[in-house]
């Protein structure tokens, strides 16, 4: 599917003024946090934390992209965020080769936390059956664990350049609003990136690996999907109705697109929707998308389904690499 695309004049071309206007639109967004902070710390806080959010998404994009421009801002996620994109890469790669596979995907591995499963009775916990109440704790403290690793990574890979950027980044953000604001974006930033990241596969099918661990699994063994199929089975988009959550969700709404095609700039992916839809039509697979606000509430009665369900003797741990579907 991608290769016809590479030979479509343009959908993997950069487009400046597009870029010029995300880019503006960030630095203005945490212009607006700096500023706001002097007035209201507790408005500052929730400013500085979107800017955070769509800061992420802007290195997100860089990391992925390709070309001079990609090049340049490769260390912006760094400098903005204090999120290294060697860490990020090395994270994000498996997720993308293997999304929704248990034992490879980072991003579902949440347990003790969360449980996206029913585990068996060795991993249950007694609050198993509260986490659609108590979710927002943990996913707000995504981008203060991101943050460790990004600092663990540089120091331990000694990354002099991405080092120095990181540090300019707790330089200027120190310099420039208070240590509780500081604090506060942090975990106001990964709560409402963490919704955005997750709500788009964690009510999915989880994916084959290894041999299946139940008979209900959806398939035999690996290689019975490609990943184009994988991707359709284990992603869902996300319908934005108004600009704000548009630009919020920082072209994450269209995940499955992303998914497809990670290289391709963001701003492309809503011309590229209708592509994907008649790809899918014609070869018999399923297009997944709901609206922002009912897909979140989809998540969290997900949440809820798995810690009220049963322990299952036959659940697989999250490090093993076997797949079920959600149960």
């Amino acid at each position: 599917m991608e290769e016809s695309f590479r030979y479509d004049a343009g959908w993997f071309d950069r487009v400046w003024y597009k870029d010029a206007s995300v880019l503006a639109l960030q630095l203005g967004a945490f212009a607006a946090g700096v500023l706001v902070t002097r007035v209201n710390p507790w408005l500052g806080t929730l400013v500085m934390g979107i800017a955070h959010t769509t800061g992420g998404w802007l290195a997100h994009d860089m990391v992925h992209g390709r070309g001079g421009y990609c090049t340049a801002m490769r260390h912006y996620g760094a400098l903005m965020c204090g999120l290294s994109s060697r860490w990020w890469s090395e994270k994000h790669n498996l997720h993308h080769a293997f999304t929704n596979v248990i034992g490879a995907d980072e991003d579902i591995i949440v347990e003790p936390a969360l449980w996206l499963w029913a585990p068996d009775d060795g991993r249950d916990r007694p609050w198993r059956k509260f986490q659609h109440l108590y979710w927002p704790l943990p996913f707000s403290l995504t981008f203060l664990l991101w943050r460790f690793g990004s600092v663990k990574t540089a120091i331990s890979e000694k990354l002099k350049l991405e080092g120095a950027f990181l540090a300019l980044h707790y330089c200027w953000l120190l310099a420039l609003v208070p240590l509780p604001v500081a604090i506060g974006h942090v975990f106001v930033g990964g709560w409402l990136t963490a919704i955005i990241v997750t709500v788009t596969h964690t009510a999915e099918e989880f994916s084959v690996k290894d041999e299946p661990a139940h008979p209900s699994s959806p398939f035999e063994e690996e290689g019975d999907a490609s990943f184009v199929e994988t991707q359709f089975k284990t992603t869902r988009d996300a319908v934005c109705g108004d600009p704000l959550s548009e630009h919020l969700w920082g072209g994450m709404q269209y995940q499955l697109e992303h998914h497809l095609f990670p290289t391709i700039p963001r701003y492309k992916y809503p011309d590229l929707v209708p592509l994907v839809k008649k790809f899918a039509e014609e070869n018999g697979l399923e297009y997944r998308s709901t609206g922002s606000w009912e897909i979140i509430r989809d998540n969290i009665k997900q949440l809820k389904r798995v810690g009220e369900a049963p322990t299952n003797p036959g659940s697989p741990e999250p490090g093993q690499l076997v797949i079920n579907k959600p149960m």
